[in-house]
C-alpha cells in the first residue's frame, strides 16, 4: 500500500468525529473549512468515516482556499474512500 500523500494538502477530513454533526479540516491550512452533515447520515463506530443514507455533507462556507489552490496549480489530487452497503443492482 502507497503512503498517503500529507504535503500540499488543502483540506482534510479524516472523518474522526465519532459523533456530531461537524466534521474538522485537520490541514492546518489557512482557515478551517469545516464541513456540516445533515440528514440521514452516522459515523462508523472505531473507524474514520460515516454511512450515508440519503444525508448530506456540505461547507457553510465558500471554498475560497480550494478553489484557489486549484486555479494556482491547475492540477489536483483527491482521495476517496467507499465501500459500497450493497454490491446488487436492481
Amino acid at each position: 500500500m502507497l503512503a498517503r500523500t500529507t504535503t500540499g494538502l488543502v483540506a482534510y477530513y479524516p472523518f474522526t468525529e465519532d459523533s456530531g454533526t461537524v466534521v474538522h479540516d485537520q490541514s492546518g491550512v489557512g482557515a478551517a473549512m469545516d464541513l456540516s452533515i445533515s440528514g440521514s447520515v452516522s459515523y462508523v463506530g472505531g473507524t474514520n468515516g460515516v454511512i450515508m443514507d440519503g444525508g448530506l455533507i456540505s461547507t457553510g462556507i465558500a471554498a475560497s482556499k480550494v478553489i484557489n489552490a486549484l486555479q494556482g496549480s491547475n492540477a489536483s489530487s483527491f482521495e476517496i474512500w467507499i465501500e459500497a452497503g450493497n454490491l446488487t443492482q436492481s
